[in-house]
């Protein structure tokens, strides 16, 4: 594959098994599927579509296979990430089939899409395990020959929101450390915060998302919701690992959050 891989994320999606529910006055269902049904108007080409987490606000079998089904109205091949509320239960007992959802790497063109679990069992904060770690290194090492795209839920470098800097990647000066070793790794996408950035860190470019819901105000003290509308980012990703990236949100005032409702 010579031409860019168009690489679409979601993230954050906190579906329910009643798609009337809200999330802080956000029906997930309905954003999410206005923000595939926009993905569908906007992308012609899709290679591959990543959701880096938070696919489920209440873990029902129901929201994880109406994910399943609306992705695949894009006709692309889609992997998942668990995050902090996919304790994933309904899934292991399901003979539905989830498990190719969830590979630990993807190779599409030029480029390998590493797939990091920093799902901590009952915690919302992340850690990547030592045996994850391992098997992280031993990628890095396989892959040396490729540009490599890494995706996590958690953030691995604080926003500068104190209440979700709380709960980020936890070692993350683990995974820091061990990609100055690894220069074909170049960028880190995640989910977890519900809001856009793209920093440079030690040479390395983090990427955040919208999520398709709730979106969170930046660098606030405590919890707190913004009026940024939910999105998507496309990722057009070269042979030669150069990448091209951009946010795309739904029309302003298409969801408004209930500010009086608590923190999710």
């Amino acid at each position: 594959m010579q031409r860019p891989v168009n690489l679409i994320q979601l993230s954050d999606c906190h579906l329910f098994a009643d798609e009337s529910r809200d999330l802080i006055g956000i029906r997930t269902c309905h954003s999410f599927a206005n923000v595939v049904s926009m993905i569908k108007d906007r992308e012609p080409s899709i290679d591959q579509i990543l959701v880096t987490g938070d696919i489920s606000q209440d873990d029902s079998l129901e929201s994880y296979q109406f994910c399943r089904k609306v992705t695949s109205t894009l006709k692309a091949p889609c992997a998942w990430l668990r995050g902090n509320h996919d304790e994933m239960a309904v899934i292991k007992e399901s003979d539905n089939n989830f498990a190719s959802f969830f590979p630990d790497h993807i190779r599409i063109g030029n480029w390998v899409v590493l797939m990091l679990n920093t799902q901590t069992d009952g915690a919302v904060y992340g850690t990547l395990s030592s045996a994850e770690l391992d098997k992280f290194e031993s990628q890095l090492v396989a892959f040396q020959g490729h540009p490599i795209l890494v995706a996590m839920h958690h953030h691995p470098v604080p926003v500068g929101s104190r209440w979700i800097d709380e709960i980020a990647l936890r070692n993350s000066e683990a995974v820091l450390t061990l990609l100055k070793g690894y220069p074909q790794v170049q960028t880190i996408i995640h989910g977890h915060t519900h809001q856009e950035r793209d920093i440079d860190h030690q040479g390395v470019r983090i990427l955040g998302i919208p999520s398709t819901c709730v979106q969170f105000k930046p660098e606030a003290e405590g919890f707190a919701t913004d009026d940024l509308q939910p999105g998507y980012r496309k990722l057009r990703l070269y042979p030669d690992g150069q990448i091209e990236t951009e946010v795309y949100r739904l029309p302003a005032g298409t969801w408004i959050p209930d500010k009086s409702q608590p923190g999710y």
